[in-house]
């Protein structure tokens, strides 16, 4: 909500050396704005994703942290998809993290790849219980 308010204006904020600047915009699609017609995908997908972190996290009691970061990234999006315009599940996801070379993105999708990095390392490092 903060950046949607900052940032209404349209004009790019706080320029860091042609890097990088904060700049709003909305996507109805996934990551990168693929398949922005198919937000109703986009919203089931998440919520089912969502679910089944949370289930897998309750479970299992393991990775919580990483776990945590994608469920929460992962409701934050679909706060977005339902509380903005247009509305009915349509909704468009604010984002506003614009690196020169990369697309927008928002602190969600953040901690959606690092929750999953974490989840990845957390899975291939050794066990105590597989050393001895």
């Amino acid at each position: 909500m903060l950046a949607a308010n900052l940032l209404a204006d349209g004009r790019p904020h706080l320029p860091v050396g042609g890097f990088w600047d904060l700049e709003l915009t909305r996507n109805p699609g996934g990551a990168f704005g693929i398949l922005p017609q198919s937000t109703l995908l986009f919203f089931l997908a998440t919520l089912l994703i969502v679910g089944g972190v949370l289930v897998w996290g309750l479970r299992s009691g393991q990775a919580p942290l990483p776990l945590g970061l994608i469920a929460g990234g992962g409701l934050g999006n679909l706060i977005d998809r339902v509380a903005r315009a247009p509305g009915g599940l349509q909704g468009r996801v604010v984002d506003f993290i614009h690196f020169h070379f990369w697309p927008t993105f928002n602190l969600a999708d953040s901690a959606i790849v690092i929750g999953v990095a974490l989840l990845i390392l957390h899975e291939v490092r050794p066990h105590p219980s597989e050393t001895s």
